[in-house]
């Protein structure tokens, strides 16, 4: 694994019944080809599980194919959808800002456990492994930390970087992902991202997380890709846990945080 400079490109919400528009996100972005991909697994994406067992088995085919050539599988919750109440101080983040995806954002600590079962059941039965866990929009409380920890992972992926689960040591590697809300909006989210581009070289580790949502939006597709063919001008393609592993490394800078306990 190399060192220096690394980048990671991730495809979130990656399921069965999201796997065409996964399939029509690498083809609209040839440089993936080459790269190797995160792809963020979600069991029963919406609660769509039975209605998933139709036409389940190519996916699954295709993700052992990807998994086989080197690509890392994380899984991503459960079912990405957040049916916790909201008060409301985080009402407009969990229902407007997030739409009511982050999953982990409001779970009791025994749900979390139950639904990081199911996942990692469900994984085993497709004899897939997962190192990661990213809960959905990144969204995570304290007693959600404490049952991926027990549950095994080696890591926790959010929105600025990646926890450590056995120490709680904090590796910083920032994300850039997209909006498509309104296309006004979104041209304006991108611009903030392209003028980080003028400080981005002093960062270890970038991320690319990609949706199949950006479908929706050609202005996002474009991005990605110039961003991917500049980075692979002065980086190393990883896996996000080729790059944790890396970010671990002696003489890596890394700071420190506990996982407190109740």
């Amino acid at each position: 694994m190399a060192s220096g400079p690394a980048f990671c490109v991730s495809i979130h919400d990656v399921s069965a019944p999201t796997w065409h528009a996964c399939v029509q996100l690498m083809e609209r972005l040839p440089v993936l080809r080459e790269l190797p991909i995160t792809l963020l697994l979600v069991p029963d994406w919406h609660r769509q599980g039975n209605a998933a067992l139709h036409g389940a088995a190519p996916f699954h085919e295709a993700i052992a194919a990807m998994q086989a050539q080197g690509h890392e599988l994380c899984l991503h919750g459960y079912t990405h959808w957040d049916e916790q109440p909201a008060g409301m101080l985080d009402w407009w983040k969990r229902r407007i800002w997030t739409r009511s995806e982050g999953e982990f954002a409001a779970l009791d600590e025994l749900s979390a456990r139950e639904r990081l079962r199911f996942g990692l059941r469900w994984l085993a039965a497709q004899g897939w492994q997962a190192k990661g866990f990213v809960p959905p929009a990144w969204m995570i409380n304290s007693a959600g930390m404490r049952a991926v920890r027990e549950a095994g992972f080696d890591y926790l992926s959010l929105y600025r970087g990646w926890r450590r689960l056995a120490d709680g040591r904090i590796i910083d590697a920032p994300t850039i992902t997209y909006s498509t809300r309104h296309p006004l909006g979104d041209a304006l989210w991108r611009s903030a991202y392209s003028r980080l581009a003028l400080h981005e070289r002093g960062i270890p580790v970038l991320r690319l997380a990609l949706h199949p949502a950006d479908l929706q939006r050609h202005g996002n597709l474009a991005h990605a890709n110039r961003l991917i063919e500049r980075w692979l001008d002065y980086r190393v393609a990883l896996t996000e846990y080729q790059a944790y592993q890396q970010r671990l490394a002696p003489g890596a800078v890394v700071h420190h945080e506990n996982i407190r306990r109740r």
